[in-house]
């Protein structure tokens, strides 16, 4: 009996991120079925390729979008290769998901967005935290009535010292490879942001912090606080936690895991409200933590990417959510430069397409 359909997926690129986080995701995701493998180096395509199930692996992007027939593509690897390839691919009209950042810069993603746009197809950035039950549940939490709408946002995001890359110096380099990633999760929960204010406090060449205010266009208020200065590890320690305050209620998410909910409606008996406020907690248990990249998202945004690819249906978050979070990020970079407050003009906009077929 044939069992449920998948969204037939080839990969373009087999580096350390792609073969640790997103191959192993995407075998755990129901809806997608890896097809074929692309890599520039053919011993990593062909390891890939026989470790994760595809039945071929290529060299070269155009012999495998010319040989396999494909639903969707996924893309990994450096931001410019990011933007290349996902040009490559969109000429074909086939969706892309494509790894963070989309491009060096936001100029760069606005081309991937404008291409996808011509050529009536869509795309996503993978920003995985829109897909950690955590972040989610959070967010159905604040959209409720009762939560009273957003009112005052706190992302704190802590790591060891960061690297000179891309060309880079580190302290620009974090805001397009690392925190791009926070500035995307601000934007899902917060909505889009109006104006920056950021202060950068360098100790050493590669140990940092970034104190940044910003305005939220609901009229919303919010802080970031990212440093590299926290853990002497710097990919192994990473601390992350959201606050969020609407009117009479409030939420905390520690490290993406667990979700604290101060709800407005008290659940105890009359006598004890007496003592402080009551909350409600979720975390995963000891077996549902063994499902780590389920939890963090990875999972979770490649199976979104196969059912949009199977539906029709433009996968978030989009190709402009990348422009978005990269323009943030730039403004960061601008504000902390000038030691000022700098308003974040409306960017242009990308229509949701609907795939072909």
């Amino acid at each position: 009996m044939e069992g449920p359909k998948q969204a037939r997926i080839g990969f373009v690129g087999a580096g350390s991120h792609a073969t640790r986080m997103l191959y192993p995701s995407l075998v755990q995701a129901p809806s997608a079925r890896l097809e074929a493998v692309c890599d520039l180096q053919a011993d990593r395509a062909e390891q890939a390729a026989k470790r994760y199930g595809a039945d071929r692996w290529y060299t070269d992007v155009e012999t495998m979008l010319d040989q396999e027939s494909l639903d969707g593509v996924c893309i990994c690897g450096l931001p410019q290769m990011h933007l290349e390839v996902g040009l490559q691919v969109l000429r074909r009209r086939l969706p892309i998901f494509v790894e963070k950042p989309s491009a060096m810069d936001a100029r760069g993603a606005q081309r991937l967005a404008d291409a996808a746009h011509r050529a009536g197809v869509w795309g996503m950035v993978a920003f995985m935290k829109r897909h950690a039950p955590g972040y989610m549940l959070a967010k159905s939490l604040m959209e409720a009535p009762a939560f009273g709408g957003l009112q005052q946002l706190h992302l704190r995001f802590t790591q060891g010292e960061y690297p000179d890359i891309w060309g880079l110096d580190a302290p620009h380099a974090f805001l397009v490879g690392q925190v791009v990633h926070i500035f995307d999760l601000m934007r899902y929960l917060g909505g889009d942001v109006v104006q920056v204010h950021a202060r950068l406090h360098a100790v050493t060449k590669h140990r940092f912090a970034y104190a940044i205010s910003v305005e939220l266009a609901s009229g919303a208020i919010g802080t970031l606080d990212l440093n590299s200065l926290d853990h002497a590890e710097p990919w192994r320690d990473i601390t992350e936690r959201v606050d969020a305050s609407g009117l009479g209620e409030s939420l905390s998410v520690e490290n993406m895991l667990s979700v604290t909910h101060y709800a407005a409606r008290d659940w105890r008996p009359g006598p004890q409200q007496a003592f402080g406020a009551a909350y409600r907690s979720w975390a995963p248990n000891f077996i549902s933590a063994a499902s780590g990249k389920a939890l963090c998202g990875y999972v979770g945004e490649l199976e979104h990417f196969a059912q949009c690819v199977l539906s029709g249906t433009p996968g978030t978050a989009s190709l402009y959510d990348g422009v978005e979070a990269l323009r943030v990020g730039e403004a960061v970079w601008r504000s902390a430069q000038r030691g000022r407050a700098l308003p974040l003009a409306a960017g242009p906009q990308v229509r949701p397409t609907r795939s072909r077929g």
